[in-house]
């Protein structure tokens, strides 16, 4: 995801719902965001003020691949080319198997 992304923002609230119901359940989540500086402590900031701002209680990381989707997906190798926009979901077991991706393609 990145801190710049609209759909995005509508996705963390969807998700923030999903986490206070399912949480007690055992689910858990983590987001990279993917920004658009590069520069780790501004970047660093930006994506705490986002989570902050959205109440979200689980991790949030800084990725590699900033805001281009080329890049994001290079960065995540093991995907093959599959960030094809911002937001996509990895849903991934407590094993670290990859059951799905989900991506909205945006033309």
């Amino acid at each position: 995801m990145g801190t710049w992304c609209p759909n995005c923002a509508d996705g963390t609230a969807l998700l923030l719902e999903l986490y206070q119901r399912y949480n007690p359940l055992g689910l858990d989540m983590l987001t990279l965001a993917c920004e658009h500086t590069g520069d780790e402590a501004r970047d660093s900031a930006i994506v705490r003020g986002y989570k902050e701002h959205h109440g979200a209680p689980w991790e949030y990381l800084v990725a590699a691949g900033l805001s281009d989707k080329a890049r994001a997906s290079a960065s995540l190798p093991f995907l093959g080319p599959a960030i094809t926009s911002f937001p996509t979901l990895l849903f991934v077991d407590n094993q670290g198997r990859i059951h799905a991706v989900h991506t909205v393609r945006m033309e």
